[in-house]
């Protein structure tokens, strides 16, 4: 496991609360095939996600491969204001065709935090949902904030699956712009890493490295020596998950 996320679980109570907490309206409608590429511009515009070109989006989205493994119907949900599409939630329900193995859950969204929580309110009352599972990574700050404001406590997870670190010293050199010049130092592809944080020095395993970059609450952080930010991955079981 790595990283670190929350998991929400929403009921019907949470409707007006949600609507209320955003502060504003929007035009809440089924995705239609003209909406593909300002999906993809939504999603293009995260912190953190995976690279598709619009073509593979729409295959993505013809799969429904997650819906399908928790033996749920996949629903696209777009919000516009003003004839601008600004966000998008996927969410599977239950459907008509396999029983289901999940709860309802958000599999992914994108956009503004607001319409986006519209859209989880709006899904929630359209699809007459006794429960809702929103799962978000850390960095989706803004929406967690406006969930909790509905009186909703979220559980700290980790972000779903495993990592495989192929190459430490390859990670580095690609995450380079984002840490301290020569900070951590790679002895072999496997480490050991050493790196000095609070004039300690201090030598890590794989383990140790992925959970200095990637979770922001890593034991190695509880002192405030860090001086870089956590990098942000995307949730793992969403649109992309095989």
């Amino acid at each position: 496991m790595f990283g670190r996320a929350y998991r929400f679980r929403l009921s019907p109570a949470v409707i007006e609360p949600l609507r209320t907490a955003t502060g504003k309206q929007v035009n809440i409608r089924a995705m239609q095939p003209q909406d593909l590429f300002d999906v993809h511009r939504l999603m293009e515009q995260r912190d953190a996600g995976y690279v598709t070109t619009a073509s593979e989006l729409n295959k993505l989205l013809d799969a429904s491969a997650y819906s399908n493994v928790i033996r749920l119907e996949q629903q696209v949900l777009v919000a516009e204001e003003d004839g601008v599409l600004t966000a998008f939630a996927i969410i599977a329900v239950p459907g008509t065709v396999m029983t289901p193995s999940r709860e309802s859950t958000l599999v992914e969204w994108g956009g503004s935090p607001e319409a986006a929580a519209l859209l989880i309110a709006g899904a929630i009352q359209s699809f007459n949902l006794t429960e809702l599972t929103v799962p978000l990574p850390w960095q989706d700050n803004e929406l967690a904030a406006l969930i909790q404001s509905a009186g909703v406590t979220p559980e700290n997870i980790r972000n779903d699956g495993t990592v495989y670190l192929v190459s430490g010293p390859r990670l580095l050199r690609q995450l380079a712009p984002l840490l301290p010049d020569g900070l951590i130092q790679a002895e072999g592809e496997h480490g050991p890493y050493r790196l000095t944080l609070n004039n300690e020095a201090l030598v890590l395993d794989d383990e140790g490295l992925l959970s200095l970059l990637f979770d922001p609450e890593s034991s190695y952080r509880t002192n405030g020596s860090v001086t870089f930010d956590p990098i942000p991955l995307p949730y793992t079981a969403g649109l992309q998950y095989i």
